[in-house]
């Protein structure tokens, strides 16, 4: 008996000695440089027993004291490591393919090896994000990424862009990627608040293949952000950033001819000078001192050179804008905290946006459980100009927009003096002008005010039950708050102007008219909730085979709320409150907008409410890293489909083959370093509708209440229960080749969307008591190639290297069927704020056969034969075509973006080129400019007769036969040519030119000081100064005479390359940036 409890006793001692000597091993592996090596095989040598480190490089794994580790992974050496006493393992591997070993944010906020990926993406860090220092980040992307088309659609404060990735999928709905912030669906609005320097890195998805957890918010792509969350050191860095904007581009106009439109005739047929006239055909500048406008009531006359020395005030009218950002954030090991201000004045005078943003982001970990948390607020304010209000003062007149005022002004004409509105000549009541408002008053009178308030907020829970399961809950929030108030100022005319003022006779009614005061409130708030949960792990089912696998679901709600209300009649004078009318007020209505795009900017006093519900899983296997096969299904119900067809299901595949690791001849060549293959294909749906639009609604028209009697109509559209989502089907197949030690990258990849089920508008008989119908009613392919070259570096010069960065994508689509093969128009002129009777009539427009979008347009009546202008035989007048003619594209068929840059210690400089070719564009303000003879084309001849270029004339009166015209002069090479809407001023194709440009979209210059300049500071860690610069260069073709081709007349919808007058000049930014990091 003693023998055996001594026996015991020493096999308990050696197992507690045993068991004293296994622990928890963790640690973190790093590559030389010391960056984090992700989703590294951490194996103990000998056994079976293995971990993956997660995205960050961290690992635990049970091992004894003395044990080796083996440290393997695509793209490192492998390496063997002994287990310390010390409680974390630090392990330095060597990386000899970052490529393979890149990080990526995938869906739900899922960190995945860019090597395992079976579809396209793009990331890019906060360095590329912020080296320009733009205010918003869509205006950081351009250029950067194949496959993104980001078009800046005007120059005003608020830098407005469309976003399209890889074009479009939808003909009349949505066509903008999903935002994902921080693993939150977040309204892309927002883009445009979330300050730059608060982000860590930026991942484009580039199709509903690559997002297809998402289902379909994700069908345009997806756009994700990470923002910062601190780091292991404490850091404190600021920095600020002043950028000073300037006109680039500016019509070419006529310098040659001054004031006059016909009063003033000669017995020869030439036009005098006309000293109150907008209208530009007058004679010839000759220096002679001229009368500027009429004489004042003091007597005074103004009088000048007749020269063009005044053409110059254009130019100068425009203010240099000025972009100040300046920012502070704090990083800790677990909480990131920022704030940031940022105020632009605009290129128009007194327009202003002022953005503040707080953000506080933070993370604790406990054991197996974790939590994440972020909070951002942003404040905005703006005041500008309102254009859109200004006919409403002056209903009876065309005065276009400010630009087309600036413009119209004779450069005979001292603009710049008009400035002060409380001078003599400045009053509204003594303006030279007899046909058109001082632009100062303008923007000093139509103005617009607005204040928006948004919160993000998010809150994401973890659970590791087990080293192959996690559980995770993510709650998020988007609260917006806005309300603007638009005022336009009484017009108060002095009495002389009203009865003597145009030479003993009243001035110009429809200009000098005292008019009362405008108001209009509008106050409006959006929500969205969402919550987020699912398990996730990955668990290996047999030797060199991995499973990976995620299951769960996601709720949202969206709500959004208006009231709206106005006066048009204040009774007192500047007191902009609506309780001051006479009369009704203006309460305007909620008009509708079916698809979810198409929500008209007049829609007011709504409250809608939409929900989402939705069921998701995954499910992947990885062979020996070099295999990677994923299967991802989603199940929708949602609220704005009516219940029988309310519930759709999207599968999605994807596969990726690393060809560098399964050959044998390739794992160690010299010439190729990376090979990998890859596809994907998908199902998803689009429904681009907006709540209700299923059902029938009412509103009460025009007229009610009349008294006490209340009165409604039902809406225009005639509800269709059968309709479905657009369905978008999609293929791509892609290589990724590494070449030289990577120093040579190439990948492309080839993209097919086949769009079905698009829902339209359809007209209807009246006898149905509605004027449309929705219904799926075309189908459309959208394709491509896209392809990205990075050579790192292209050359060694000394110490220094030169990198060069190329992505070009070249994205085509084409109309395969609509209900009828009737068109469909999806905006244009008739959307314009305003338009005068002689302005042409342009359209995007779907056409069977051709791209989505062409344009439709008014033209010449030409010979069938050679296309040429049939002019009259007598009056050698060109005339308008009775039909509308369909030409071009509106989107880019081809973009480049080149990326060079140059570094050498501490100094660096880089600049992004793009190109955008093979599409057209229309400009309204050639047409203004052609009425008022203020455009260069107006002076082509001299302002006189000319044969017209180009033109045919009939051999004989109706024998249809036609020859070329030689020598039939237009009868009046004037203003009865010029501003004649069927022989000019109304044909858009005098308007319409290819949208190609080459531009330097931005460039950067910076260097980080010695630290011995500041005194080798503990506390300083880094000073960075750099010079910034933005669209420094454009060039366009000799046919675009009039601005920027990526303007656009709204920053809304699906119309591209359609100008109106109502813009601002382009404009050039270029300034400097201060960095300090402590």
């Amino acid at each position: 008996m003693r023998k055996f409890l001594s026996l015991l006793a020493v096999l308990v001692l050696f197992d507690l000695s045993a068991f004293a000597q296994t622990k928890v091993v963790t640690g973190k592996i790093s590559d030389q440089n010391g960056q984090a090596v992700p989703f590294a095989t951490v194996v103990l040598k000998g056994t079976k027993t293995g971990t993956s480190a997660d995205a960050n490089g961290i690992f635990s794994i049970k091992a004894n004291t003395g044990d080796l580790l083996v440290i393997s992974g695509t793209g490192i050496t492998v390496k063997e490591i002994a287990v310390t006493a010390e409680p974390e393992q630090n392990i330095e591997v060597v990386r000899s393919n970052s490529a393979m070993t890149e990080v990526v944010v995938t869906a739900l906020g899922i960190q995945r090896q860019a090597k395992d990926l079976g579809y396209a993406t793009a990331t890019l860090n906060n360095k590329v994000l912020i080296q320009a220092k733009s205010v918003n980040i869509a205006q950081a992307l351009n250029g950067k990424v194949s496959g993104l088309n980001i078009s800046t659609v005007n120059s005003g404060v608020f830098e407005n862009a469309k976003i399209n990735i890889r074009g479009i999928r939808s003909l009349t709905g949505n066509n903008q990627p999903m935002l994902v912030v921080d693993g939150a669906p977040t309204p892309l609005g927002y883009l445009s608040s979330i300050p730059p320097d608060d982000v860590q890195d930026l991942t484009v998805l580039k199709s509903a293949a690559s997002a297809a957890i998402y289902g379909p918010d994700a069908v345009n792509g997806v756009i994700v952000i990470t923002t910062k969350r601190g780091g292991k050191r404490p850091t404190v860095t600021l920095n600020s950033t002043v950028q000073a904007t300037r006109v680039s581009f500016f019509p070419k106009l006529q310098k040659e001819f001054g004031q006059g439109a016909g009063e003033v005739v000669d017995i020869y047929g030439n036009y005098g000078h006309v000293p109150y006239e907008n209208q530009q055909f007058g004679p010839a500048f000759d220096g002679s001192i001229k009368d500027i406008g009429v004489p004042l009531e003091s007597g005074l006359q103004q009088k000048g050179p007749y020269t063009n020395g005044h053409y110059n005030d254009k130019v100068k009218f425009w203010n240099t804008g000025l972009t100040v950002q300046n920012s502070a954030s704090v990083a800790g090991e677990d909480f990131y905290v920022s704030a940031e201000d940022a105020k632009i004045k605009g290129l128009i005078p007194d327009d202003i946006n002022h953005r503040t943003s707080l953000r506080f982001n933070g993370s604790k970990k406990f054991g197996g459980f974790s939590i994440n948390y972020g909070l951002n607020y942003i404040l905005q304010n703006s005041d500008v100009v309102n254009e859109a209000g200004f006919q409403n003062t002056f209903p009876g007149a065309y005065d276009g927009g400010l630009f087309f005022l600036v413009m119209q002004t004779a450069s005979n004409v001292p603009l710049l003096n008009y400035k002060d509105l409380n001078s003599e000549i400045g009053q509204f009541s003594n303006y030279y002008n007899e046909y058109a408002v001082n632009p100062y008053w303008l923007i000093h009178n139509i103005r617009s005010r607005s204040r928006e308030d948004d919160i993000i907020g998010n809150v994401e829970a973890n659970y590791q039950f087990a080293p192959w399961l996690k559980a995770s809950v993510r709650l998020s929030s988007n609260l917006t708050f806005a309300s603007t108030k638009n005022t336009n100022a009484p017009v108060i005319v002095s009495d002389w102007a009203q009865t003597v003022g145009f030479y003993g006779s009243p001035r110009n009614s429809t200009q000098y008219s005292n008019r009362a005061g405008i108001v209009f409130d509008d106050a409006n708030s959006n929500s969205r909730i969402n919550l987020d949960y699912f398990l996730s792990g990955s668990h290996d089912i047999v030797n060199n085979l991995t499973i990976k696998y995620l299951a769960g679901g996601s709720m949202r709600q969206n709500r959004s709320k208006d009231v709206a209300v106005g006066g048009n009649n204040l009774v007192v004078p500047f007191l902009y409150n609506v309780s001051a009318k006479s009369g009704d007020a203006n309460v305007p209505l909620y008009t509708g907008g079916t698809t979810a795009s198409n929500v008209p900017p007049t829609s007011n006093n709504f409250e809608v409410t939409s929900r989402l519900l939705s069921a998701y899983g995954t499910i992947g296997f990885n062979y020996k890293s070099w295999a990677n096969i994923e299967f991802t299904g989603r199940n929708d119900w949602d609220s704005r489909l009516l219940a029988k067809n309310r519930s759709f299901f999207y599968p999605a595949a994807n596969a990726s083959f690393i060809l560098s690791d399964l050959v044998e001849g390739l794992k160690n060549s010299n010439l190729i370093s990376y090979l990998k293959l890859r596809g994907a294909i998908s199902k998803s749906g689009n429904v681009n509708l907006n709540p209700y639009s299923l059902q029938a609604t009412y509103s009460q028209p025009d007229g009610f209440p009349y008294g006490s009697t209340v009165g409604y109509t039902a809406n225009g559209t005639i509800p269709n229960s059968d309709l479905k989502p657009e369905f978008v089907n999609t293929k791509e197949v892609g290589v990724e080749l590494g070449l030289l030690q990577n120093k040579i990258n190439f990948q492309s990849t080839y993209f097919f969307q086949k769009n079905t089920n698009q829902i339209l508008f359809i007209s209807q008989s009246s006898t149905t008591g509605y004027g449309f119908g929705l219904a799926n009613a075309a189908d459309f392919n959208n394709y491509g190639v896209e392809t990205d070259l990075g050579l790192t570096p292209l050359i060694k010069i000394g110490r220094g290297r030169i990198d060069l960065k190329i992505n070009a994508t070249y994205n085509d689509n084409k109309v395969t069927h609509t209900l009828g093969n009737v068109p469909v128009i999806v905006g244009g002129s008739n959307s314009f704020i305003q338009n005068s009777v002689s302005s042409p009539t342009i359209n995007n427009i779907a056409v069977v056969g051709s791209p989505a979008f062409g344009f439709q347009m008014t033209d010449y009546l030409r010979d069938s034969a050679t296309g040429k202008v049939i002019v009259d035989r007598t009056t050698g007048m060109p005339t308008q075509s009775p039909g509308l003619v369909v030409r071009g594209r509106s989107l880019p068929l081809w973009v480049l973006g080149i990326t060079p840059s140059y570094s050498i210690g501490d100094f660096s400089i880089s600049m992004t080129w793009d190109y955008k070719g093979g599409h057209n564009f229309f400009s309204g303000l050639g047409s203004d400019e052609d009425f008022a003879g203020i455009s260069a084309r107006s002076a082509e001849y001299g302002r006189q007769r000319f044969v017209f270029p180009n033109s045919v004339v009939e051999t004989a009166p109706g024998s249809g036969k036609y020859v070329d015209n030689t020598n039939i002069q237009v009868q009046d090479g004037n203003s009865n040519f010029w501003t004649s809407a069927k022989a000019n001023s109304a044909i858009a194709t005098n308007y319409f030119a290819s949208a190609d440009a080459l531009r330097l979209r931005e460039v950067n210059i910076s260097y980080s000081l010695p630290a011995r300049i500041y005194g080798n500071s503990k506390a300083i860690k880094k000073i960075t100064i750099s010079f910034v610069g933005k669209n420094l260069l454009l060039f366009v073709p000799k046919s675009n005479q009039w601005g920027d081709p990526e303007f656009n007349y709204s920053s809304t919808g699906n119309t591209f390359g359609l100008a109106s007058s109502f813009q601002a000049p382009a404009g050039r930014l270029f300034g400097g940036s201060l960095t300090v990091q402590f």
